[in-house]
């Protein structure tokens, strides 16, 4: 998994094939789960897809008891543009796994993505979301889940759906002390502009995440309500400090060149522009919904990016 993390795609498949052929020959083929998994990531990274998918499956007749390969077998199917095997694969995790969040955040995502593109009915898309979003209200991780509805809610234009979805979130979520919860609270409502009022609530909420849990993507989020709040010199050096934690991130370099094109720093804009498009050029094949990314910060930057 390290190697697949630096972009060592083959020599993770080389690695995985040496302990599959080791493992193999000492009869302990039921250890062999999460090296069937990571090779069908490294697999699916490198345009292996029959591969990844045949890998994905081997894992899931091993131990259907895991979730690990049914996360890695959907996007395999997505590379193929075979939507309602990813579909299924998705619902097959959230009835296995329900009491896990990113079991309905994955699910929620891909079913709104299919929505917009309209690769399959919407009233039976809208059903499985809405459903999930019912299915989630008990868990610990649910605004992971009100926070991916309320951004395709902002990506499709729907102001109205978006506004109430956030007004609930941040009326359950506001007073929380959960670093997690603070910061999608705070991201969330920096998606888009609000009132003075808002804007002042946002950066505290953003802060105090920060205070609680001081790591990249918190400070980030801080950056981002800061640029909101009309507070240009904070919120860059928020996306700076951000971007020292976590080098190469495109929403630094995006925070960055919107703020200094907010706060009338032409040059540096569009310095900022060209390196964050060198971090997407790196990260991403597109920003839609085949990217690597966190299903949050891909979301978030297709936001920004618009």
């Amino acid at each position: 998994a390290g190697l697949i993390g630096m972009g060592e795609f083959q020599k993770a498949i080389s690695d995985c094939n040496v302990s599959l052929d080791m493992r193999e020959r000492s009869g302990q083929k039921w250890h062999a789960y999460y090296t069937y998994r990571n090779r069908s990531r490294a697999r699916r990274l490198t345009g292996d897809i029959e591969g990844a998918i045949a890998d994905a499956q081997q894992a899931i007749v091993i131990n259907p008891k895991k979730y690990h390969a049914y996360e890695q077998l959907a996007p395999a199917y997505v590379a193929l543009d075979d939507w309602s095997s990813a579909l299924k694969t998705y619902q097959t995790l959230a009835e296995k796994f329900p009491e896990r969040p990113t079991s309905w955040l994955l699910l929620v995502d891909l079913a709104n993505h299919m929505k917009t593109q309209q690769l399959a009915p919407t009233d039976q898309l809208q059903a499985i979301i809405d459903q999930a979003e019912t299915n989630s209200q008990s868990l610990a991780g649910h605004l992971e889940v009100v926070f991916q509805l309320a951004a395709w809610q902002l990506f499709a234009n729907e102001l109205d759906a978006f506004e109430e979805s956030y007004r609930r979130a941040f009326a359950e979520f506001a007073a929380s002390d959960d670093p997690r919860e603070l910061f999608l609270l705070a991201r969330l409502g920096s998606l888009v502009p609000q009132t003075p009022d808002d804007q002042r609530q946002l950066v505290k909420i953003a802060s105090r995440a920060c205070e609680l849990k001081p790591e990249a993507w918190q400070i980030q989020t801080l950056g981002l309500a800061l640029f909101r709040a009309g507070k240009y010199d904070e919120a860059i050096q928020r996306f700076e400090q951000s971007e020292t934690m976590s080098p190469g991130d495109p929403l630094n370099g995006l925070g960055l060149a919107l703020t200094c094109h907010a706060a009338d720093r032409p040059a540096q804009a569009t310095r900022f522009l060209k390196k964050a498009q060198r971090s997407l050029d790196q990260q991403l094949r597109d920003l839609g919904w085949k990217s690597t990314l966190h299903p949050h910060g891909r979301i978030t930057l297709s936001l920004i990016h618009i």
